[in-house]
């Protein structure tokens, strides 16, 4: 029953059970207050009222007693009069408390109402008597009055106030008896209230707590459900114990882990599909609902917008296979797929191009083979003036050989002086050196004895302040200071002297200490020189060395040249044969490059604009490689040798040479 219930009925029935035992304690502590209030208001209205009542009778009594026994002590009538009056109000009071007292007698109380009965007799006795008492006065008859009152009426009061208190106790007693009916009735009334809010709180705990447990544990396994789904597990299972909101609650979760994990599965297979090479596979976007229909369908269009470009440039590249390079991808695309439709393009521009370039290369292989094959006509008829021309250079090359000869033999001679030359150098520079070391030490000493001079320089300074000090004392002695005074004179002056001297032979010193360092700058300017001196000719001697050396090799150049000469005659010969197969291979190599220039013609080409284009950017590259040609034909006909290039003698004069004859 309860696990079918909802959430707002499982509430609905604790609160109201709750309600329920609070209308319960409420009633019950209604009832017990209802039997509370009955027994109070016996207290109040009938107890309390009676023995009020009682009370009264008795005052009454006693105002009957003191006032008769006034009427008899007093004979003065004014007092007398204020005793009657008593007496009158008195009975007038009683007789009003018997009226409210008779109806709230118990007569079903046998003993409450036999007493009753015989307070009502006494009072009617006593009221008898008193009423014999006042005729007595009224008559005058004061004795009679007074014995009446000592001796009958005694008896008769006293038994009335007896029962006047019997009847009193009676009353205190019920009122005894209904306050502690009253007490009991309150502390029971308190216990049952008390037990029934503690039944109340537990039962209002325990509906709470299985209230709770119904609600908390299926959000619980929902929130667990929650957290799986956010970390990617989408494999979720509910324990499904009430049919209520939480029910449908991990219900809808359950049917969103399986739309989730329809997606994954649609996004698995996609995947597949693209490994497998499928393009064409999509998701169906009409099993999900919703948001997953919006995402599926986005997928699906995401990948119409990427398969699209490829399956366009698929196209292009099957025209491009079939030989039409006038294909492009001329879809419009964006971002990286734009690059790669530039890409495309760009490759099939250059396939274009490159074709256009062998299609240009053809038609100039064909006019190059058309050149070569007159050309070598032409080189065969000037081969035959190439063989005279070449007996003229032998014997050119033979007087050529001579003068070597004589130029190396000469050379040895300019070598030997030169090896002299350099010997004497280094003879001179040791000596220079052995010079310049003694102006070094001649230096030296000056240097140390300056140093000397200066210290004597020093000691005379230093006399001469102990004569001044010494002169000073012997002023201070007056007459038998005056001999130290000419010894300390005689010492001034000597250390003045000494001074001078020392003076003299420094600035001496001086002047040779600087002639010292002139002589030595001046040895090293000449050994400087000497240095100079013996690089130079160290460098005439690598010179006439070279020049030897080259001497030799150019004898035995000109030894090579006749025998390439000798060699050349027998090319030249050769080469007219060669001109004539080459003519014979220029020819098969134009049948080849009309074959080619066929294949080519095949691709569909943009050949009026790429054509135009590239003769214009070939034409510059064939004349730069003709130029480049020529300057190199130039360069090896024309290579010329300055021999002042090899042998640098401008600043080498005639002199120089004299010496090492």
């Amino acid at each position: 029953m309860f696990k079918n219930s909802t959430i707002s009925r499982r509430l609905t029935y604790g609160f109201s059970a709750v309600i329920i035992i609070m209308l319960v304690i409420a009633l019950l502590a209604i009832f017990r207050l209802n039997n509370i209030g009955t027994s109070v208001e016996y207290l109040t209205t009938n107890s309390y009222i009676v023995d009020t009542c009682v009370n009264d009778i008795k005052d009454g009594v006693n105002i009957y007693a003191r006032s008769m026994r006034n009427l008899i002590i007093y004979v003065l009538a004014q007092d007398n009069q204020r005793d009657f009056d008593q007496i009158k109000n008195a009975r007038a009071e009683v007789a009003e408390a018997y009226e409210k007292l008779d109806p709230l007698v118990n007569r079903e109380d046998k003993e409450e109402l036999d007493i009753y009965n015989n307070l009502l007799r006494i009072r009617q006795e006593y009221l008898n008597s008193q009423n014999t008492f006042l005729a007595y006065l009224n008559n005058d008859e004061r004795d009679k009055a007074e014995n009446h009152l000592k001796y009958e009426m005694r008896d008769i009061q006293n038994q009335y106030f007896e029962y006047i208190d019997k009847y009193s106790d009676i009353i205190r007693k019920e009122m005894a008896r209904a306050g502690g009916e009253t007490t009991d009735l309150i502390t029971q009334t308190t216990f049952i209230i008390i037990a029934a809010l503690a039944l109340a709180v537990i039962l209002a705990i325990i509906l709470a707590l299985w209230i709770t447990k119904s609600i908390v544990n299926p959000v619980n396994q929902c929130v667990d459900a929650a957290d799986k789904i956010a970390d990617g597990d989408v494999n979720v299972a509910f324990k499904i114990t009430y049919n209520d909101e939480t029910a449908r609650l991990m219900n809808a979760m359950g049917n969103m882990s399986k739309n989730i994990q329809a997606m994954v599965d649609d996004a698995k297979n996609l995947v597949a599909s693209a490994k497998s090479g499928r393009l064409k596979d999509r998701a169906d976007a009409n099993r999900h609902n919703g948001a997953y229909r919006d995402i599926v369908g986005g997928v699906n269009e995401a990948l119409d917008a990427i398969v699209d470009p490829i399956n366009e440039a698929m196209e292009v590249m099957g025209k491009l296979a079939n030989k039409d390079m006038t294909a492009r991808v001329r879809g419009d695309y964006k971002g990286d797929l734009d690059l790669f439709k530039r890409d495309i393009n760009l490759a099939a521009v250059n396939l274009e191009d490159s074709l256009v370039h062998v299609d240009m290369a053809v038609e100039q292989i064909s006019s190059a083979s058309t050149q070569i094959s007159s050309g070598s006509q032409i080189l065969a008829e000037a081969t035959g003036e190439q063989a005279s021309a070449l007996e003229e250079i032998s014997s050119s090359m033979e007087e050529i050989n001579s003068l070597t000869n004589n130029n190396t033999d000469n050379s040895k001679i300019g070598l030997n002086l030169a090896d002299k030359a350099v010997e004497s150098v280094d003879e001179g520079g040791v000596a220079m050196n052995k010079m310049s070391e003694a102006m070094s030490f001649i230096l030296k000493s000056s240097q140390e004895t300056g140093k000397i001079i200066k210290t004597i320089d020093e000691i005379a300074f230093q006399t001469n302040l102990l004569a001044l000090n010494a002169a000073v004392e012997a002023a201070h002695a007056g007459e038998a200071g005056k001999g130290f005074a000419v010894v300390a004179e005689e010492v001034k002056n000597l250390a003045l002297r000494s001074a001078e001297a020392a003076k003299n032979t420094n600035d001496l010193i001086e002047e040779s200490t600087k002639n010292a360092e002139l002589g030595a700058r001046i040895v090293e300017q000449v050994n400087q020189s000497f240095t100079e001196i013996r690089e130079n000719f160290g460098k005439v001697k690598n010179i006439v060395n070279e020049i030897a050396a080259s001497s030799q090799e150019q004898s035995q150049g000109v030894q090579q040249v006749n025998t390439a000469v000798q060699e050349m005659n027998k090319v030249t010969q050769q080469n007219a044969a060669n001109a004539e197969e080459s003519a014979s291979a220029a020819e098969e190599l134009n049948s080849q490059a009309a074959e080619l220039n066929n294949m080519v013609a095949q691709f569909n080409l943009n050949r009026r604009n790429a054509k135009a284009k590239i003769t214009h950017k070939a034409q510059p590259q064939i004349s730069d490689r003709r130029e480049k040609k020529q300057i190199a034909k130039k360069s090896e006909k024309s290579y010329e040798v300055n021999p002042e290039q090899l042998l640098p003698l401008d600043d080498i004069s005639e002199d120089d040479f004299d010496d090492f004859i």
